[in-house]
Parts: C-alpha cells; structure tokens; sequence
C-alpha cells in the first residue's frame, strides 16, 4: 500500500496545490514526526552532540564560499530572480537548501583547539530544494522537508576520522536493529573526477574501511564517492524486501578548505600549528519526511505501539459508560511525578454501534481498542481487542501499566 493512502487512511498528512511538494502535517502526523524527532535527538545527546538552529534565510555570498552556487544554484530557491526589484534592499537571499554551509560558520565563530574535537553539531532545521515538478511524489521527494542532520569536526588524521566513523556506524546500526529493517553497506570511494591529494583520499578511504571491519557489518565497495570525499552509504530493506537508502556518512575535505577553518593543534620547535579540520557529514533516517513513508510502507500502516499517534481508543458502549470511560482515561495521562510518557488515547463517544466503532478504530489501525460495558465498570476491568492479536480482559491498572511499559522504546 502506497504510504500516501496510508497517510490519508491515518489522518497523518495532507498536500495542497497553493504549496507543491511541501507537506502538510496534520495532528497525528504531527505527533509521528514528533517522537521520530525526540528520540533521535537523545540518541544524539547520549552520544556528545549539541544541537544548533540556523536561518533558513542566507545572503547568496554563503553559498558562493561553500562552492553551491556555482554547482547547485538551479536547485535552489531566491527570495528575488535576475532583474526584479530588490524590495528589502539587500540583493535578495536564499531559503537554506542544506545546513553543512552554517555549521561551518558556527566552528569559525570562535578560536579552537585540539581539546575541542571532535565537535559533534546536530540540526534539524527545515530545507528547501527546487525540486521539478515531475520529480516531487509523496513524502519520498519534497520540497521542503528536515533532516536529522549532523557535521562532526575532527583533526584529519586517520585514527580521529576512523573513531568518530565507527562511533556513527554503531548509532546508526542501533536504529535499524530497532526497527526491524535489515541493512547493506556501500564503501564508494574515490570518483574519477575528485578534489585534494591522492594522500589525503588514501588516508580517509582506509579510515572508512577500518571502520567497517570494526562493527563487522557486511558491504561491498564501489567508486563513486562525492567529489570531494569518500562516503559510506547505508540501504534498509523493508518487509517487502525492498531496498531504501537513507543513512550515510560523508567525509569532506573540500568545505573547511573554502571556509578556511583552523584549529590550533601541538606545538613544534615551541610554536603553536595551526591545522584544518576534516568534516563528517552524517544523516541517520535521512530526511524525516521520506523515512516516515518507507516507515508507513514497512509497517503497512501499523505503527508499532511507541510510534502511533493513538495508542489507545476507548469504545463505551453506551452513553451511562461515559463516565467509566472517563476514569480509564485519567489513569491514561501522565503521573504528577512526570516519569512516564501519557498513553495517548482517544474516547469515541459517538452514537454508532459498537461494531462500527470497532471497525472505524480498525481502519485507523490503533493498537488497542478497550471495550467498556455493565460488566467491565462493575469489575473495573477492560475488555481490549488488539489490531493484531486475540481479545483479552485485564484489571484496568494491570493494562496501563504493561502498555505503558510496552510504549518505551528509545534507540
């Protein structure tokens, strides 16, 4: 099933000619994009990164240092074309189509050392690429959309990259295994047209690769890395045995040489050197929006528990059920002591039988569906039919409490 009925079937997201390519996150979808974001942004936190938020406004001079105007500008958007009327002024600007030029000026902003590196930035700042229109479809190819992105600053050396890869390869392995999604590796290495010394291409190719012996994950190598350094590309495969790329690690040699970015490293002969850092770009879902459509695909539209944006619907069978429905629910919201997530729960208190309700909340694909009826309210008991699974009856504490500690999932 194509994520976009999905979409439509969960409620999740919408597009709209007055913005092509541009989704619309609607509140559930919203609250999908929202735990995605969380959880990747602790995964980050746990492993030594701060995070930053950069314009989506820049001056064009930006991206004349960073080298994308001359190779990338037909992909992006200026906020004035050649010839209209300059109205703020100040030569027009572009909407930021990637955050790697800002990070650059962050690590310039101030005198570093070798104390400082790694520095890990993490940002998940909106983007927006001119895509064609033919080319736009979904959530795979938008014209607006995040990243969970991340540049890390190390000394160019082959141990300092070689670590910090490793370090991201096993984040990364982590989120799949999580998931349930197989992956596959591609060492590309150096392309026929490439930037730098045969020196440096060395040392950071033999970096990639030891890297990968490390975590003993299978891949297989092939030229074709970014001109201005190699990169590992990861694919996921689905539950439909189809196979997406969406994480990868980058080396970059070419960015702290245009922005000319210094560190100060060891002394010689009593005089401090002063070195150039080397730059790991980094993405581990890709762009939120394509991940969430593989994830809708995969999933088929049933998110597992600690990513649907309805945990839990409540069905009272009739109207004198409303206020047992009630009292399920306070038991559903977060404890005043905030130490775990609220259930998040809906109650159809509409006038339509039972087995209509059942069936909408089938639709929807929600997790669990609690029946409350004489019987249940006299036991306070509930009766729940999982979307996957035969029904069950359990006291109504006892069922907050495992599906509270079944919703707990972080990578």
């Amino acid at each position: 099933m194509d994520h976009r009925e999905i979409g439509q079937q969960l409620d999740l997201f919408m597009f709209h000619p007055l913005s092509p390519g541009c989704p619309i996150w609607l509140p559930h979808g919203n609250t999908v994009y929202s735990i995605l974001s969380d959880k990747i942004r602790r995964l980050n936190v746990n492993n030594g990164y701060v995070e930053v938020r950069t314009p989506v406004l820049w001056k064009p001079e930006l991206y004349n240092i960073s080298g994308h105007m001359e190779h990338y500008a037909e992909n992006m958007f200026f906020t004035m074309g050649q010839g209209e009327q300059d109205t703020c002024g100040e030569g027009g600007y572009v909407l930021k189509p990637m955050n790697c030029p800002g990070h650059m000026l962050i690590f310039k902003s101030k005198t570093r050392s070798y104390a400082d590196l790694p520095l890990r930035i993490h940002d998940q700042g909106i983007l927006h690429r001119n895509e064609v229109s033919g080319a736009i479809g979904g959530l795979t190819r938008c014209r607006a959309f995040c990243q969970d992105d991340g540049h890390v600053f190390v000394a160019g050396t082959g141990k300092s990259i070689e670590e910090e890869v490793t370090s991201i390869m096993w984040m990364i392995e982590k989120i799949y295994k999580k998931l349930d999604m197989p992956i596959r590796l591609v060492l590309a290495t150096r392309p026929e047209k490439f930037m730098g010394s045969l020196a440096t291409w060395e040392i950071a190719e033999k970096a990639l690769f030891t890297s990968i012996m490390r975590t003993g994950l299978g891949f297989s190598s092939e030229k074709g890395g970014a001109f201005y350094g190699p990169k590992i590309d990861f694919f996921v495969k689905d539950s439909q045995d189809r196979e997406w790329q969406t994480a990868t690690i980058q080396l970059d040699f070419q960015l702290p040489e245009k922005f000319d970015l210094k560190y100060k490293g060891g002394t010689v002969d009593g005089q401090q050197i002063e070195c150039q850092p080397v730059v790991i770009h980094r993405a581990m879902y890709g762009s939120f929006e394509r991940f969430i459509g593989i994830l809708l695909e995969h999933y088929e539209g049933r998110l597992p528990l600690w990513l649907a944006p309805v945990q839990c619907i409540i069905l009272p069978i009739a109207d004198r059920h409303h206020g047992f429905a009630a009292k399920v629910a306070e038991g559903m919201k977060q404890p005043d002591c905030g130490c775990d997530e609220p259930i998040r729960y809906e109650i159809d208190k509409s006038n339509n039988t039972l087995s209509h309700k059942i069936a909408l909340a089938q639709t929807r694909k929600i997790p669990f569906m609690v029946v409350l009826g004489d019987k249940e309210e006299k036991s306070n008991t509930v009766n729940v039919r999982p979307s996957v699974g035969k029904t069950f009856e359990l006291s109504t504490t006892d069922f907050i409490e495992n599906v509270r500690n079944d919703m707990k999932m972080e990578f």
